[in-house]
């Protein structure tokens, strides 16, 4: 499962990305996407993606919207199934659950 997170802004992604990482039971990857935020969202992203290694991270070079930063998000992930998560979003626990699949491991992230 890919858990893909569109970012432009850092406001709310650490309370984001900290709400999906405790989905230990599962094989997943979480995909962060900054679309050319101009503050530290890239540098908080490359963090999450250093300390955990179910994390990736990518940022466009020039803002490209909302839809066209979703696109990416789908472009990169290698999960069979994609949960979309906003970044003012969070998961709650148990989302997004066993019925996802996957063998059981702890919760990694990449640049």
């Amino acid at each position: 499962m890919s858990i893909c997170v569109r970012v432009h802004g850092a406001r709310f992604l650490r309370e984001c990305l900290d709400s999906a990482l405790p989905e230990t039971c599962l094989d997943f990857e979480l995909l962060v996407v900054d679309d050319s935020s101009g503050d530290n969202t890239a540098a908080l992203a490359r963090d999450y993606a250093r300390r955990f290694p179910a994390c990736a991270s990518t940022s466009t070079n020039a803002i490209s919207g909302l839809v066209a930063n979703w696109n990416r998000c789908v472009e990169l992930a290698r999960g069979a199934w994609i949960k979309p998560l906003f970044q003012d979003d969070r998961l709650e626990p148990g989302v997004p659950g066993p019925h996802a699949g996957g063998r059981r491991g702890p919760a990694s992230c990449s640049w």
